[in-house]
């Protein structure tokens, strides 16, 4: 998938690392330590923001363990945190949305806080998207306003918000999506609604 992208990039030495950690046919080993050597480049660097759009691309897919882990480190050194939370506030939903999308992925808990104000976007697609990503945000006080999201009139955002507070877990979480079992009327967000619950109550256990 990353075999045209990575034979492609040419010239200076972060390219050539980056070409390396987009090379599926290159160990391990190599593709993490030319991440790490990505994480060296200057923040405001042209190559460093090059860097940062082809390793978002990365997020989502498939790898060997251990570089998930490591991209997302050079990611976060290399202010993709800063500039996907910049893209947040867009007049661009799609923009909106992949911002949101890209930040769960990452999983830096500065992002947190901002992810929880978007939670109040007009767009259902982006609070669907922010809602998901809080799953991942366990020190971001996201609790309490995925709770109040579970009343939203979007069935979308409600699965997302359901889902997440299941992974966030805690009493608080556990109490909100009982109220909301109790008033809901759609059948699959009621299914998510009992299968966060199980979760959150199986973690408690002994």
């Amino acid at each position: 998938m990353w075999w045209f992208l990575a034979t492609a990039l040419a010239g200076s030495a972060a390219d050539q690392s980056l070409a390396v950690v987009l090379d599926e046919t290159a160990s391990t080993r190599s593709r993490m330590r030319a991440a790490k050597e990505l994480g060296r480049l200057d923040p405001s660097s042209d190559e460093a923001q090059r860097a940062v759009t082809a390793l978002a691309g990365t997020l989502q897919a498939e790898l060997p363990a251990n570089l998930p882990e490591a991209i997302r480190k050079t990611l976060v050194r290399l202010g993709a945190t800063q500039v996907w939370t910049r893209e947040l506030g867009s007049a661009d939903v799609p923009t909106r949305r992949r911002a949101a999308d890209l930040l769960g992925q990452e999983g830096n808990r500065e992002a947190g806080p901002a992810l929880v104000a978007q939670l109040e976007d007009p767009d259902a697609s982006v609070r669907e998207a922010v809602a998901g990503a809080l799953g991942g945000y366990p020190a971001a006080g996201a609790v309490a306003p995925l709770i109040l999201r579970l009343q939203d009139t979007s069935i979308g955002v409600r699965l997302a918000a359901s889902q997440s507070l299941g992974f966030l877990g805690g009493e608080e979480a556990a109490k909100g999506l009982a109220k909301a079992r109790i008033i809901e009327q759609d059948r699959v967000v009621q299914h998510y609604l009992d299968v966060a619950l199980q979760h959150i109550r199986g973690q408690s256990r002994p």
